[in-house]
C-alpha cells in the first residue's frame, strides 16, 4: 500500500460497530476487501501484509461497509444503522409510490437549456451545468444510462434530493460530479457536514467515475458496481472525529464526501471524507482558523486576523471568527501566532 494518507470518518452506527471491532462486509463469504476503509481487524491488517503481490492490496480506501445488504444485515448492532433502510430501494416506486410517473414527465437531454431544475425528472445526457433546487420539497431524479460531462450541483432545504440509477452511469470529462451547492475550494468539511442527497440504484446497475467527477451524499447501493479513476475536483480541509487540534486538519482532494455502500469497487487511490451523523463519540470540536467565518480556510483568514491586531477599530473580527480564529497557544485568544498558523497549514508547513 502506498503512503497517502488517508483520512475517514464514520457515524454513530459505524462507531458502535468499531466498539467491537467489527471489519468491512464482504460482497462473499471469505473474499479479500476490495476496499480498506477505516475498520477493519489486526487480523485483516495483517493478513495484508502478508500478501508479497502489491496489485492484491486494496487500491480504494475509505469507504466503509463495502458488499451486499445480507452481510449488512447479519451484523450484530444491525438495529444501529440508522442511515440504512431495512430494505434497500432498487425500484423507483421503492424510492417513492410517485417517483415512476414524476420522472417521467420531465426529460432531460443534450436539448435541454435551463440551467436549473426544481422537480423530478429524468437525466439522459446534458449539454451544460445544471442545478438542482429542491427548496423545501422531495425531488427524485433518475439518471438513466446517462453518459455525463457536466456537473450536477444541488440546492435544497429541509428535504433530500434521491438520485436513482438506471442502467450505467458514467461522470466524466468536464464534470465536477454531483456536489452540493456552497462545495467549493478550501471549503472546511467537518465530520457532520453533508449535504441533503441521497443515491439509489437498480439491481445491475453500475457507476464510473473519472477525470475529477466525485460524489457526495448518502449512497446505498448495494447491488451497483463502482468504478473509480477520477482525482477529485475540489481541495476541502478535512476535520474528522479524531481530530484533537487545528493540526490534525487535512486538506483533502476527496473523491467521496458522504457515507458509501457499493457492491463491487474498482478504483484506484481514492481519498474518501465520510459523514458521520451526530453522535455522543464525537469529540472533535477543533477551532478551524475561519477568521472572516466564509466557511472556507485560506489566506483571506490569515490578513483578517493581522488587521485585527494591527487595527482592531476597523477590522475587528465577530465573536464567532474570533474564536475560530484562535488556533494556537492554550486559549490565549488571537495572536499573530494564529496567522502564522493559518500561513503555515496554506503552505503544507505544519
Amino acid at each position: 500500500m502506498n503512503n497517502r494518507k488517508i483520512t475517514a470518518i464514520i457515524s454513530s452506527a459505524l462507531l458502535s460497530l468499531s466498539a467491537i471491532s467489527c471489519g468491512i462486509a464482504y460482497a462473499e463469504e471469505g473474499s479479500a476487501p476490495p476496499v480498506k476503509g477505516i475498520q477493519y481487524s489486526a487480523a485483516d491488517d495483517e493478513a495484508q501484509e502478508e500478501k508479497s503481490d502489491e496489485e492484491e492490496k486494496p487500491k480504494v480506501k475509505g469507504i466503509q461497509m463495502i458488499g451486499g445488504p445480507k452481510k449488512v444485515a447479519e451484523a450484530e448492532d444491525y438495529t444501529l444503522w440508522q442511515f440504512i433502510p431495512s430494505e434497500f430501494p432498487t425500484t423507483l416506486s421503492g424510492v417513492s409510490e410517485t417517483a415512476e410517473k414524476e420522472t417521467a414527465e420531465l426529460i432531460i437531454d443534450s436539448s435541454y437549456k435551463e440551467d436549473t431544475v426544481t422537480r423530478s425528472c429524468t437525466i439522459k445526457s446534458l449539454s451544460h451545468d445544471i442545478t438542482i433546487d429542491a427548496g423545501d420539497n422531495e425531488i427524485v431524479v433518475v439518471l438513466a444510462n446517462a453518459a455525463l460531462d457536466n456537473t450536477i450541483t444541488v440546492r435544497s432545504g429541509s428535504k433530500n434530493v434521491k438520485f436513482f440509477v438506471q442502467g450505467s452511469l458514467d461522470m466524466g470529462g468536464n464534470s465536477k460530479g454531483i456536489i452540493w451547492d456552497g462545495l467549493r475550494s478550501s471549503f472546511i468539511q467537518r465530520y457532520t457536514t453533508c449535504p441533503n442527497i441521497e443515491v439509489y440504484g437498480a439491481e445491475g446497475s453500475s457507476m464510473n467515475l473519472r477525470d475529477n467527477a466525485m460524489l457526495c451524499g448518502n449512497v446505498r447501493m448495494p447491488y451497483t458496481d463502482l468504478s473509480c479513476s477520477s482525482k477529485g475536483a475540489v481541495s476541502v480541509n478535512y476535520i474528522s472525529e479524531d481530530a484533537k487540534s487545528f493540526s490534525d486538519i487535512k486538506t483533502e482532494k476527496p473523491n467521496f464526501i458522504g457515507n458509501f455502500l457499493f457492491n463491487k469497487v474498482d478504483g484506484y487511490d481514492s481519498v474518501v471524507s465520510l459523514y458521520g451523523y451526530a453522535n455522543p463519540y464525537y469529540t472533535a470540536k477543533v477551532n478551524d482558523g475561519d477568521a472572516n467565518c466564509d466557511s472556507c480556510l485560506d489566506m483571506a483568514d490569515a490578513v483578517a486576523i493581522m488587521q485585527s491586531l494591527a487595527n482592531p477599530d476597523k477590522y475587528k473580527l465577530t465573536e464567532k471568527g474570533a474564536k475560530n480564529a484562535d488556533i494556537s497557544g492554550e486559549n490565549d485568544g488571537v495572536t499573530n501566532s494564529d496567522a502564522l498558523a493559518v500561513q503555515k497549514h496554506l503552505l503544507r508547513l505544519d
